[in-house]
């Protein structure tokens, strides 16, 4: 998302420490006093390495797929009933 900061992206908590660490990043803060682990703002500025982390939080937060489910499919969710899913009573 783009904040008044700069581009605030989600990545690996691992990931955020790294780069906050290395004074790359700082730590993304929502205004409740403490920062948020697998948070960071990239901030103006720093648009050319933009790309190539966003890239890397969109690996992040994409559904892996499943070789189960088919192409483009994602499996139903395990609490919920077919018959919740059709909208149709059992038989």
């Amino acid at each position: 998302m783009l904040g008044n900061d700069g581009l605030v992206l989600t990545l690996p908590a691992s990931r955020c420490t790294e780069l906050v660490a290395a004074g790359i990043r700082r730590p993304f803060e929502r205004g409740q006093g403490s920062p948020l682990k697998q948070w960071v703002v990239l901030s103006d500025g720093a648009e050319r390495e933009w790309l190539a982390l966003t890239r890397e939080a969109l690996a992040f937060v994409r559904p892996q797929p499943n070789p189960t489910s088919g192409p483009g499919r994602r499996p139903p969710h395990p609490t919920v009933s077919s018959a919740a899913r059709t909208g149709t009573a059992p038989a």
